[in-house]
């Protein structure tokens, strides 16, 4: 009764649109009514985009986990064309709820495989002498942790076309932040990052308002709380649920892509066939010395500076792992001016353009640095994708200070590669028997 005789007493259209608003707020959080912190499995979105106090209220009640449908919430000087954008709001914060559930759900069984279970555990301890493993238990109990995830905690509103391309990235706001303007400067295309910091570094991020904000970028804040270890392939798998394109890129954030990338890529996806066959489109990784202005602005400049006498630029790794980009086959690319194919495998790491929703998710077991990058590339080998190289679309490495990594994490970390490794073999070879016969019958005559 006390409902209705407030109701009856609050018959004016703004009140009826508070009420209505306030029912989308009720079913947006009965979705997640157990719920008392942010993890892994679980998204919270955020809209932060400093558009008004009256959406700000809006913004609060979408973000409290415990609503009160009874509480008053007093909106000032609210016109129509501002109820409607705050109810496009909340819808796009349930749309953006369902794209991080439905990117998950792609992965979720390739995933399963990729998480450390007590059978692996087990694996790992045998290859150790007896007494030492317990030298890993540091690392072992990091790789076990689910860390907090905010999703989208800058407003994201993108419409992507047929054929598009998300850049994916992640870093550390303690050393890497400068590295979004960077890359984003020569990026205007849609891309999702994922940072990583505790919770003071990252209260202090969202509480800037950043030059290089916009409404095709997603950001998603992990939260390092309980680690030490950079958690990578879990950064790298929070980016890639981020992105709504058919294809992806995931780069690291010390790489900056040449000026023309995102419209170039588009140009090279519908080359290649995307039903029968399994592209990875390599763009070639280059290093420079130069802190600033090392990035050329497109291939004829890049060969310009690949022939200076006192070279700025030269190709990625050269100096500390030569295989390593080996088979991008340098001499060719110097070149040509078409895509070409090549050959993966080995201890080849490129940084490669694929389709979305058919990729392998990233091994979890591995964090920190080794392995990371060359087993995922090598599970795409393993996997039968063919690699081609992109003649003018490329990223270079700037300068920063390296990690010094303890050599006990490096054992323990080279250990569990070369376990995840012999899986991969196994499946590349079960894959080629089963490739083998469907031709074989494929070349039958029938009869």
């Amino acid at each position: 009764m006390h409902f209705k005789t407030c109701f009856k007493r609050r018959t004016n259209a703004t009140t009826i649109v508070i009420l209505v608003l306030g029912l989308f707020v009720i079913l947006l959080f009965t979705l997640n009514k157990d719920v008392d912190t942010i993890q892994d499995d679980v998204i919270n979105v955020k809209i932060n985009d400093n558009i008004s106090i009256d959406s700000y209220t809006i913004r609060k009640m979408a973000n409290t986990i415990e609503y009160s449908p009874t509480q008053d919430y007093t909106f000032h000087n609210t016109t129509t064309k501002q109820e409607n954008t705050v109810s496009t709001q909340i819808k796009a914060l349930m749309n953006l709820k369902q794209l991080i559930e439905r990117n998950k759900k792609i992965y979720i069984y390739d995933l399963k495989e990729k998480l450390l279970n007590n059978n692996f555990e087990e694996k790992l301890k045998r290859t150790f002498q007896k007494g030492t493993y317990g030298k890993c238990s540091s690392v072992i109990s990091e790789i076990r942790l689910r860390h907090d995830v905010q999703y989208f905690v800058f407003r994201y509103s993108y419409e992507p076309s047929p054929i598009d391309v998300t850049l994916l990235s992640h870093l550390t706001l303690n050393r890497g932040i400068h590295r979004i303007s960077k890359i984003l400067a020569q990026w205007p295309g849609p891309a999702s990052l994922s940072v990583f910091g505790t919770d003071a570094e990252i209260k202090q991020f969202l509480d800037v308002n950043h030059p290089w904000e916009r409404e095709n970028v997603a950001i998603h804040a992990v939260y390092q709380r309980n680690a030490t270890h950079y958690p990578v392939n879990f950064m790298r798998n929070v980016a890639l649920y981020g992105a709504n394109t058919s294809h992806i890129w995931m780069i690291d954030a010390d790489f900056t892509p040449n000026k023309d990338a995102y419209q170039l890529i588009k140009k090279y996806i519908p080359q290649f066939d995307w039903t029968r066959n399994r592209p990875a489109l390599v763009t070639p990784a280059f290093e420079t010395n130069l802190n600033e202005g090392g990035v050329p602005d497109n291939r004829t400049h890049l060969l310009e500076k690949l022939n200076e006498k006192n070279k700025t630029i030269e190709t990625f790794s050269f100096s500390r792992c030569r295989n390593c980009h080996k088979n991008t086959n340098w001499k060719h690319f110097m070149t040509t001016t078409k895509a070409y194919k090549i050959r993966g495998g080995g201890r080849f790491e490129p940084y490669v353009v694929l389709q979305r929703k058919t990729i392998p998710v990233y091994d979890e077991r591995l964090i920190a640095r080794h392995w990371n990058k060359i087993l995922y590339d090598y599970e795409l080998y393993a996997l039968q994708y063919e690699f081609h190289v992109l003649p003018d679309v490329f990223i270079v490495h700037e300068p920063h200070e390296r990690i010094i990594q303890p050599r006990v994490e490096f054992t323990c970390l080279d250990k569990i590669g070369l376990l995840i490794k012999q899986e991969l073999l196994k499946k590349k070879k079960f894959l080629s028997k089963v490739m083998a016969e469907d031709k074989k019958k494929s070349d039958k005559p029938s009869l």
